[in-house]
């Protein structure tokens, strides 16, 4: 079974200083766990049902998928509903996250494509905040309440979208999907 569930939302950072922190709010979803569940206990256990939950916000969209056997889907949905209502932001994790960070920016130039992309983009683009590029040291500098601030509100959107594919009944999913999003709690992010 896979479900991807979207939200219509904005996720550009206000200023230039928040522009590394607000770029690993979508990893960090999934990998700092939450709802209880440490991030190796969440990574255990969807290796042992061998299934995947993924996070990600994006500029106009934020998004998360689970894909996994249909015996385990229930399961996965309460999994997931625990980790993406009350992210944990594990400080051990941001560490990882931040690493790799630091590691694709300084290898960002290493092709002549990705040079001329850069260009392109800043020369088309250059006043938009869309456009603005934080160095190794401001990923370096995030912290655990850096990232948990940006994250306010992320997946609160009342504009859901969400398709759901593979081997389910049509009536129980229906069912399913109701009472998983009556219950999505995530509070507005404060204005």
């Amino acid at each position: 079974v896979n479900l991807t569930v979207y939200f219509e939302e904005s996720n550009v950072a206000a200023n230039i200083k928040d522009e590394a922190a607000s770029e690993m709010v979508g990893t960090m979803l999934r990998r700092g766990a939450g709802g209880g569940i440490s991030a190796h206990a969440l990574d255990d256990s969807l290796e042992f049902v061998s299934a995947s939950l993924s996070t990600s916000a994006g500029t106009f969209l934020s998004a998360f998928d689970i894909d996994c056997l249909s015996k385990d889907f229930p399961a996965l949905l309460e999994l997931a509903k625990k980790v993406l209502t009350a992210p944990a932001f594990d400080k051990n994790q941001l560490e990882i996250v931040k690493a790799n960070f630091v590691t694709a920016h300084e290898r960002r130039y290493e092709t002549p494509a990705k040079i001329l992309s850069a260009l392109k983009s800043k020369v088309n683009y250059a006043p938009n905040p869309r456009m603005w590029d934080a160095t190794a040291d401001e990923y370096k500098k995030v912290s655990v309440a850096d990232v948990k601030r940006l994250a306010e509100g992320t997946y609160s959107s009342k504009r859901i979208v969400f398709a759901l594919s593979g081997d389910v009944d049509r009536d129980s999913a229906v069912t399913q999907m109701k009472e998983f999003f009556a219950g999505w709690k995530v509070d507005a992010p404060k204005v």
